[in-house]
């Protein structure tokens, strides 16, 4: 059907109304309360129009919905109990930032900080539970880090090498990704940087 022509003004007119919206300027995010967006608990089960998750109703408002509408309102307030909360953070110290690339034991495996944190999002663990503390306790040192005050310089008075390789953390490491990781996270006193500065040069 060619745009333009009688048979497609026809259908147009006849299901524009039911099939077409303008999407807002400022979308309704289900989950900001008193100006602080929260965490959705995606797999949650309400009755918005019939059965559905707290992840459709989120979609379904951010598409549809203005931010200044009064149903977007009702819709945070009735459905925040249900649908939003704090998230378990593994870098929850102030000053502290997630390390994401940091790996961990996980079940038995090796996963990633990255891979952790979605596991914590999956199970919906809040903020301030027993099993947040639990969490944090066993895998905040790792997955996490402070920039600090002097950064480990891994080759002192020279320059790095774009191509090179070292072994670091007992694997096989680009030597700009050690600089960068241990500039980022390590003091220039610190055992890690001394020992980083000795396996590079050797």
């Amino acid at each position: 059907i060619v745009d333009g022509s009688e048979q497609c003004t026809e259908i147009t007119n006849t299901y524009y109304d039911t099939c077409c919206y303008a999407s807002p300027t400022t979308s309704c995010q289900l989950c900001k309360h008193d100006g602080i967006f929260y965490d959705l608990n995606e797999k949650v089960q309400v009755d918005f129009n019939g059965p559905t998750t707290c992840y459709e109703v989120a979609n379904f408002v951010s598409r549809r919905l203005e931010e200044s509408e009064q149903m977007c309102t009702v819709l945070q307030n009735s459905l925040y109990d249900e649908c939003c909360y704090e998230k378990c953070s593994l870098a929850h110290q102030e000053g502290t930032y997630p390390d994401w690339s940091a790996e961990v034991e996980l079940d038995g495996e090796k996963a990633t900080c990255f891979d952790l944190d979605n596991a914590i999002k999956d199970a919906a663990i809040a903020k301030d539970s027993a099993e947040c503390q639990s969490l944090q306790d066993a895998f905040t040192p790792t997955c996490s880090f402070s920039i600090p005050s002097n950064p480990c310089d891994v080759c002192p008075g020279r320059d790095v090498s774009f191509n090179g390789t070292a072994m670091h953390m007992d694997k096989e490491m680009k030597c700009p990704d050690i600089k960068s990781r241990l500039s980022t996270r390590e003091e220039a006193d610190g055992e890690e940087c001394l020992a980083a500065q000795q396996e590079v040069s050797s």
